[in-house]
């Protein structure tokens, strides 16, 4: 069975927040495109045989979190030459 690694992100703002619990070791792969002036942001998270696709606010938000996570537990290394 795989391993479970959840993060919970917060979402949204005010009285009605609510928070995303997500298995990081089931991401396959994701893609984020920032807001332009032509196109609002958008976060897709892939699954493998599944999609979760977030836009505007939500997008970046969870998109700076899963940044976050990655910088945490593999942070970049410098090499020394």
């Amino acid at each position: 069975m795989t391993e479970t690694k959840f993060i919970t992100v917060t979402l949204g703002s005010g009285e009605t927040p609510s928070v995303l619990l997500l298995d990081i070791n089931k991401l396959c792969f994701l893609t984020f495109k920032p807001e332009t002036r032509e196109q609002t942001a958008k976060l897709v998270l892939d699954f493998g045989s599944s999609q979760k696709i977030f836009e505007k606010t939500e997008a970046g938000q969870v998109y700076q979190e899963l940044v976050k996570h990655t910088e945490q537990h593999n942070p970049v290394r410098s090499s020394e030459h």
